[in-house]
């Protein structure tokens, strides 16, 4: 658990800048505007001007494994964070109740209106609610945006995690200038935002770039309960999966080979490469 202050980060779209690429879609809401991310993408800003150029806004970042609020100062091009918290996650009140405090300083703080939320799909941003994440069972059915509105006062937006570090990354990021981009992330999970013809596209029902379904080989690493998924081979749950996997395979020839390379000490100490 930590607070980070005046941390200077790269443009690149990490946790933090993409829950800016959620904050994106909030300021507009809080005016009373067109609540979609998928048209407002193309431009605006989120939280309140600090200088003239500068522009604060808070961010929430909802994980499988760790969540995160983030206070951060967005630019033509560029994105400042000035400052993080950091939890594991539970289950959502407990966590939520445990990130608010810090966000509330920082609303005051900076006087800032409104927050992006990123997380696992799927979700629905329109109504504001967590629906059924694989990596957070606890979380299903959970108002988020309501919540934040009702402990904080702050109006959020609610975006998927890999749709949100695509905007962050084609507003801020190595994606500026491009009209057609894939941000893919590499978490708990794996998924992928799509900028197509200059926009935010989600599909139908916001899965569209739900690439850790596809199956990569007929075995291997489960990910989404498909053996050899993408996400069963690339995202951290799975490469962990993979490796308990050869562990256990190692396990009957483990004393075996401590003997023929003679003993603990001598392996650790002249024989590890073998």
């Amino acid at each position: 658990q930590r607070v980070e202050d005046n941390v200077q980060n790269s443009a690149g779209a990490d946790a933090d800048h993409g829950v800016f690429g959620a904050a994106v879609g909030a300021d507009e809401m809080a005016a009373g505007g067109d609540e979609d991310l998928e048209g407002h993408a193309e431009g605006g800003d989120a939280g309140v001007d600090l200088n003239g150029d500068r522009i604060a806004a808070i961010g929430f970042d909802i994980g499988g494994t760790k969540c995160a609020v983030s206070i951060g100062e967005l630019g033509e091009g560029s994105i400042r964070v000035l400052g993080r918290y950091e939890i594991p996650t539970t289950t959502p009140h407990e966590t939520m109740d445990a990130l608010l405090p810090q966000a509330i300083e920082w609303k005051k703080k900076y006087n800032v209106t409104s927050a992006g939320i990123s997380c696992g799909g799927p979700l629905d941003s329109a109504t504001g609610v967590i629906v059924s994440p694989p990596n957070l069972p606890l979380w299903h059915g959970f108002a988020i945006v309501d919540y934040i509105k009702e402990k904080s006062g702050l109006i959020a937006a609610l975006e998927n995690d890999a749709n949100a570090c695509a905007v962050a990354e084609w507003k801020f990021g190595a994606g500026q200038g491009t009209r057609n981009m894939v941000f893919f992330t590499f978490g708990t999970g794996l998924g992928a935002g799509l900028i197509l013809d200059g926009k935010l596209y989600s599909g139908t029902n916001g899965n569209a770039g739900e690439f850790g379904h596809i199956r990569l080989s007929k075995t291997g690493p489960v990910g989404y309960g498909k053996e050899g998924s993408f996400e069963g081979f690339c995202s951290g749950g799975g490469i962990s999966l993979g490796l308990s996997t050869i562990v256990q395979r190692c396990v009957p020839y483990t004393i075996d080979v401590i003997v023929l390379l003679e003993g603990c000490e001598v392996i650790v100490l002249s024989k590890l490469p073998q």
